[in-house]
């Protein structure tokens, strides 16, 4: 089988946007943990929601991967979706703020909110160029 050599946007698009997974997972399992809806069925909803999110996460990364465009949609629009949820607690627009998640959880979880701001912005930064970047080649090549 041959390899596939893949371009380095598209290698960073993928690693970046799994750690952005990554991350927005285990800010929502402290969430869940600390009861942040107050509703044990809420909670429950909460995860069940987040779940099927990282799933569709993971789909739109494996067809980044292939270097199909849905797929590159797909991790911006989730991306941007993250990236709010972890500015929203960055800003105090949303509740807790990162104080108040620092009282509660401790500086792992404040931590993991600024690395989720970082990934998820970069994802969608890295989602906007790939994006424009193959339609300037697609141009070109007309």
């Amino acid at each position: 089988m041959a390899h596939v050599q893949r371009p380095t946007s598209i290698v960073a698009l993928t690693i970046i946007s799994l750690l952005s997974m990554l991350v927005g997972l285990v800010h929502i399992s402290d969430a869940i943990v600390r009861g942040e809806l107050g509703d044990p069925a809420l909670e429950n909803i909460d995860a069940t929601i987040n779940s099927v999110y990282a799933v569709v996460y993971l789909f739109g990364i494996a067809l980044s991967w292939t270097q199909n465009r849905v797929g590159y949609f797909i991790v911006l629009v989730v991306s941007a979706l993250s990236a709010y949820g972890s500015f929203g607690h960055t800003t105090g627009a949303t509740s807790p703020n990162l104080t108040e998640i620092g009282k509660i959880s401790g500086v792992f979880f404040v931590f993991v909110v600024l690395i989720g701001a970082v990934t998820s912005t970069s994802a969608v930064l890295l989602s906007i160029y790939v994006l424009v970047k193959g339609r300037l080649s697609a141009t070109k090549a007309r």
